[in-house]
């Protein structure tokens, strides 16, 4: 059956939610530049002489830990992710959040979206590695140092750390299953029918070359919920099989 035209309030719903997307993609490349220009937080002058530990010794403590954050723009030192994945999967869903910012690696944000971390989309954070320990520990992972090794440094004011930084996540990173129901390839949108009758709008985060698979396709989503849209920004689309 030939799909219809649509309508003229769809229409103008997709105009409005396209200006809101972008203006709102505008909004979050204002704050991540002014963020980045008017920082609080003082990196470079960071303690040269506080206590330093070895990486081993900073996987050790989270073997008692509640609660964790990591912010980075690299990837993390293995046994770092290892003892970060243990410690979610003993404390449960809350115990460990990732803010990274920077990172384009599709795998290897999958590969942290593992069961009870949260993954969250930074802006403006510090260019080192930092880590905070039931929010009253914190260690830097020097850029001067070989972090394969390890040589945390010790964060001065852990706490004030942690209040600052909890306002530089701009969006969750998160993973759904349904229907392709809409497809406006001219305005780079497209509808996704979720369980429960819900409805999600998407975009790709990039253009993308090879189109969207035919209206009620099956597909799994991969990408980013920001907190100033409604609108999902896609990083990965798979076609999956039909239900039988």
């Amino acid at each position: 059956m030939q799909k219809s035209a649509p309508s003229a309030d769809l229409i103008d719903m997709q105009r409005l939610s396209a200006l809101a997307s972008v203006d709102a993609a505008a909004r979050l490349e204002f704050l991540r530049k002014l963020f980045q220009l008017t920082a609080t937080i003082a990196i470079l002058d960071r303690t040269k002489m506080n206590p330093r530990i070895s990486l081993s010794d900073l996987v050790a403590r989270l073997e008692s830990a509640d609660h964790t954050i990591a912010y980075f723009h690299t990837p993390l030192p293995e046994p770092l992710l290892d003892g970060l994945r243990l410690l979610a999967g003993r404390r449960g869903r809350g115990s460990l959040d990732l803010v990274v910012e920077e990172i384009d690696d599709v795998a290897y944000l999958k590969k942290l979206n593992f069961a009870g971390a949260s993954v969250y989309n930074g802006v403006g954070l510090p260019r080192e590695t930092l880590v905070i320990v039931d929010r009253i520990q914190g260690y830097w992972l020097a850029a001067d140092t070989d972090v394969a090794g390890g040589a945390p440094v010790a964060a001065d004011n852990a706490p004030d750390l942690y209040i600052k930084l909890l306002w530089r996540r701009f969006g969750l990173a998160v993973s759904y299953e349904g229907e392709l129901k809409e497809v406006y390839p001219d305005t780079g949108f497209f509808c996704v029918g979720l369980k429960e009758q819900r409805e999600l709008w998407c975009r790709f985060s990039q253009s993308r070359s090879n189109g969207l698979p035919a209206a009620g396709t099956r597909v799994q989503l991969f990408g980013w919920i920001k907190w100033n849209s409604q609108i999902m920004e896609v990083l990965e689309l798979a076609q999956l099989d039909p239900k039988t």
